[in-house]
């Protein structure tokens, strides 16, 4: 079992309400009649393990999980993909609307 708690009865969506993306999919997801999880992550930080383990689970690398559209503060947007594991985690940590 992994360190984030699953159930094939649960859905999990995991946010920033700084996204209006992420809003707009928060209230369809709210609309869903199975048990719902979520995770803000403006409010509620998530680990470097658990964001790893999200990342096998879905069978995608770390850098596809996130926008790096958002990234302010990077010069070269486009080597978002080619930062290392700790570096993205970093960025996330620093930066939870990405």
């Amino acid at each position: 079992m992994g360190i984030l708690a699953t159930s094939d009865k649960e859905l999990i969506y995991i946010y920033s309400d700084q996204s209006s993306l992420g809003k707009k999919i928060l209230a369809y997801v709210q609309s869903s009649d199975k048990a719902l999880r979520i995770i803000n992550i403006e409010k509620e930080k998530i680990s470097d393990t658990v964001w790893l383990e999200i990342a096998e689970t879905m069978n995608r690398p770390l850098a596809a999980l996130f926008s790096p559209e958002l990234i302010t503060n990077v010069e070269n947007k486009d080597t978002f993909n080619k930062y290392s594991t700790d570096d993205l985690l970093k960025l996330v940590q620093k930066n939870p609307s990405l």
